[in-house]
């Protein structure tokens, strides 16, 4: 019965789910681990840079973390630069749970308009292990984006933007040691997010959004398979890790490779990272995406990370 009840649990995590589509599609949760992990990372366990994509993951192995991680997108463009970044904290409160505070960005200039467009992603998460197998968690998420002024042909000018807040829910699922099954639901009542001022289309909304996945330790290789509902499309993500120490030790190197399918038919990206353990509660985490058949002529993505676990 413990078994059937098992699969039961993993058949459900795993469901298909239905979504919309809106804004900050450029904001990518996670650090750089997560990246060079090809973003399968849903059923990644305590790690401080995953509790952007699942918060439920936070389970045991940590009382606490600081990270602070730096992207510039779309490197070698010409006509201006996005930059995109993150910085979080979590706390273990023994016997209550597990808290976190995030703020993620994403700004955009060009070589004439400085802070062109700005986005600003600020989350609070709470987690808490339900028994040894399952933790479930909460989000509470609030966007605000905005503009530079701009002018019309008659000299009028104005500068966009707008807020909201959205809630999400998330769920870890512990099968064995080696497997592990992450569920994140992000944006559940799809606030509008355009200029409610200007009586924009009442469609542009954030998107509902379903990560499923699960991960899989064979020896010393970690393996993860995620699949992101999103935008009425389908994001595959495929990961793997290795580490080349002991963890144990004050000197650890770590690295991992993965691949990025958009929406199942719109190319792939290949992506790659490292980790170096600078001291035992230390980490630098270095992780790059290359558009293969997407965007060309650009040297990709990178996030540089920095973590302080105790």
């Amino acid at each position: 019965m413990r078994k059937f009840n098992k699969i039961i649990i993993c058949i459900m995590l795993l469901l298909p789910w239905s979504v919309s589509y809106s804004a900050f599609d450029d904001i990518s949760p996670g650090g750089s681990r997560p990246l060079g992990m090809g973003g399968a990372f849903v059923a990644v366990e305590n790690d401080g840079e995953g509790v952007l994509i699942n918060p439920a993951s936070i389970r045991e192995g940590i009382n606490g973390s600081v990270t602070a991680m730096y992207s510039p997108l779309y490197v070698g463009l010409d006509d201006g630069s996005f930059n995109d970044g993150f910085f979080n904290v979590v706390y273990h409160y023994p016997g209550v749970g597990i808290f976190s505070i995030n703020w993620e960005f994403l700004k955009t200039s060009t070589k004439l308009v400085k802070n062109l467009y700005n986005e600003d992603a600020f989350m609070l998460t709470f987690s808490r292990k339900l028994n040894e197998e399952i933790s479930a968690g909460l989000k509470l998420n609030y966007y605000r984006w905005g503009s530079a002024e701009q002018s019309d042909n008659f000299g009028n000018t104005e500068s966009l933007g707008s807020s909201a807040f959205s809630f999400g829910l998330a769920g870890f699922y512990r099968v064995t040691d080696d497997v592990k099954i992450g569920l994140s639901i992000n944006n559940i009542n799809m606030p509008r997010i355009d200029d409610k001022s200007k009586g924009v289309d009442d469609t542009e909304r954030m998107p509902f959004q379903v990560q499923t996945g699960f991960s899989f330790l064979l020896k010393s290789v970690m393996l993860a398979l995620d699949a992101n509902y999103v935008n009425n499309a389908i994001d595959l993500m495929l990961g793997a890790e290795y580490w080349f120490l002991n963890k144990e030790s004050s000197k650890v190197f770590g690295c991992r490779l993965g691949l990025n399918f958009p929406d199942l038919g719109n190319g792939f990206n290949v992506t790659a990272g490292l980790s170096v353990y600078i001291l035992r509660e230390l980490s630098f985490d270095y992780g790059f995406l290359i558009p293969i058949t997407t965007i060309t002529s650009i040297w990709g993505e990178h996030r540089f990370s920095l973590s302080y676990r105790w």
